[in-house]
């Protein structure tokens, strides 16, 4: 956006650019090229000044469509209440009106949503790396949880296959070996639903 080529932004939603081009055209920052822009008046023009770029932090021009935007909005509001929104759809022309413009667009709610998107863009979002801490931490809390599983698995297999020879030898803790095998069986079937998890 060499310039303060703002057309680019305008035809294309900043959101849906790939990160890589989103964090160049922040760190870039709002352009703030000097413009011919002038509105006429009875007696004369009124004429843009490059010291209203002063005044507002998100306040860029564009020098290819002579025009005045809203910097945030531009970034993060293309959503279909700022199709009537000229900071962001079509430009700001009307240097008349340009201090109470300003005033209004800058205390409106959307704007200032779109201002603190802006300036949190690019920072670590606590809630993510709080849930990937998470998942991590969940994920290494399984692995020897699975494995003392598969090896309780297998002395309960062990412990079921002496029974059935304990029944089939016809010992004498026929009814004992039974009722454990039936235990074990119940175990054995908890261990295997926990771990197809």
């Amino acid at each position: 956006m060499e310039g303060g080529d703002l057309e680019y932004l305008v035809k294309n939603n900043f959101t849906k650019l790939p990160l890589q081009q989103q964090l160049k055209i922040k760190s870039d920052g709002r352009p703030t090229p000097k413009l011919e822009l002038c509105t006429e008046r009875r007696k004369g023009f009124w004429t843009f000044s490059e010291e209203n770029y002063g005044c507002m932090e998100w306040l860029a021009g564009s020098t290819k469509l002579q025009r005045l935007f809203c910097w945030s909005c531009l970034l993060f509001d293309k959503d279909s209440w700022s199709l009537n929104n000229p900071w962001v759809t079509t430009g700001f022309t009307d240097l008349a009106n340009l201090s109470w413009a300003i005033e209004r667009h800058g205390k409106s709610k959307n704007h200032i949503d779109c201002a603190v998107k802006l300036k949190l863009f690019g920072f670590v979002r606590i809630d993510v790396a709080l849930d990937l801490a998470k998942s991590i931490s969940t994920k290494k809390h399984k692995e020897p949880v699975k494995k003392t599983w598969d090896i309780l698995m297998r002395l309960i297999v062990a412990a079921l296959y002496l029974c059935v020879k304990n029944k089939q030898a016809g010992g004498t803790t026929r009814q004992l070996a039974v009722q454990t095998g039936a235990v074990l069986w119940g175990w054995y079937m908890h261990l295997q639903s926990l771990t197809a998890h």
